[in-house]
């Protein structure tokens, strides 16, 4: 199953009493469902070629850039939050020796920014598919070739870190599709 974990901060705790626990009922995103693409611009993603039969494992770790700031002020809390990193996405690759991981690292080599896509959809859930879709701006800065083997199939392992795209004015994106009408 996908895995995710969050370090969220928050301003300051609020006890409540919650009397009935209710089952965790979420739908949940198998790992083999995650399809990438890989493109040379952002624009480029929708008309490229789903990379089957290689992505073996990702990870990708966000940085908001917020951070909480704490002072001698008396208060059990933070005072406030300020933007103080640039906003940030880690992402980590392991894909089997093919012509994709060969595009890939010959990006790295030329220190070419590459667009990856992962995509997953699920059952429908009430009028639609439930899916989860991320693209990312990556500039590749390790790349491990012929990482390990699995059964002796060749893996490379990807690290990189997104960066600013001014055509696309991001570098990173997310969308999300499921049944809830909100979210807190």
């Amino acid at each position: 199953m996908t895995n995710t974990s969050e370090d969220w901060f928050a301003r300051s705790a609020v006890k409540v009493t919650n009397t009935t626990l209710a089952a965790n009922t979420a739908v949940r995103i198998p790992g083999y469902l995650w399809i990438p693409k890989f493109a040379s611009t952002q624009a480029g993603i929708a008309g490229a070629g789903t990379s089957l039969n290689l992505l073996r494992s990702w990870s990708a770790s966000y940085q908001t850039g917020l951070s909480p700031r704490f002072y001698q002020d008396g208060l059990t809390y933070f005072g406030q939050s300020v933007e103080s990193l640039e906003q940030t996405v880690h992402l980590t690759l392991d894909i089997e020796s093919s012509a994709t991981a060969v595009a890939e690292y010959d990006k790295f080599k030329a220190q070419t920014t590459t667009f990856v896509q992962l995509a997953a959809t699920g059952p429908v859930l009430g009028a639609s598919f439930y899916s989860a879709t991320f693209q990312y701006a990556i500039l590749w800065n390790n790349v491990q070739v012929i990482a390990s083997e699995e059964e002796g199939v060749n893996v490379y392992h990807f690290e990189g870190d997104s960066v600013m795209d001014a055509t696309w004015g991001t570098n990173t994106s997310a969308v999300i599709v499921n049944s809830l009408a909100t979210i807190t």
